[in-house]
């Protein structure tokens, strides 16, 4: 009862023209909810792409360099290429899975010994850089953005929303001079 009359107290001591702003605040977090929550979602995958090409930068650099070697092998390039995506749960156990689940395929480019490719040859790999002089190995690396159930390594939580990373990849290719 004493509630009820606290109510009506305050509604009686109300100026004239105030109004109670509750419903207008709840419409208005309604409004804008929506759009907060995709903007978070859209954060977190981007901040996870960054990530994802980061990694790929450094593995890049790094194989080539390895590639780049004298007397390197490919499993010596793989190992480095494995170690450094191994970190983001793109490699297991220290090598490249060659079957369609793989995420990375890596195409190394040496003009004197052969080239050769690691991991899921499935995914399309174009070297870019025009035609590579024989002083020079390069590497090429390109890793698909989501898997078949869009959970790695970028968790595609915009997909309901329209947008998609399900074709999505990643590439880069990296130069070095033959020691």
């Amino acid at each position: 009862m004493r509630v009820a009359f606290r109510h009506l107290r305050r509604l009686r001591n109300r100026r004239p023209g105030q109004s109670s702003r509750r419903g207008a605040i709840y419409l208005e977090f309604l409004l804008v909810f929506p759009i907060l929550f995709i903007a978070t979602l859209a954060l977190f995958e981007f901040l996870f792409v960054a990530l994802i090409m980061q990694a790929v930068t450094a593995t890049t650099l790094e194989a080539a360099r390895e590639a780049a070697k004298v007397g390197a092998t490919p499993s010596e390039v793989e190992q480095v290429v494995a170690g450094y995506l191994g970190i983001h749960n793109l490699a297991a156990g220290g090598t490249l899975d060659s079957t369609s689940n793989g995420l990375v395929h890596v195409f190394v480019e040496r003009p004197v010994s052969g080239d050769y490719n690691l991991g899921n040859t499935a995914i399309p790999c174009f070297p870019q850089g025009g035609v590579l002089p024989p002083s020079q190995t390069r590497v090429t690396v390109s890793v698909r953005l989501t898997d078949a159930q869009g959970k790695r390594p970028v968790p595609n939580m915009l997909r309901s929303f329209g947008f998609d990373l399900g074709s999505s990849r990643f590439e880069l290719s990296s130069k070095e001079t033959l020691e």
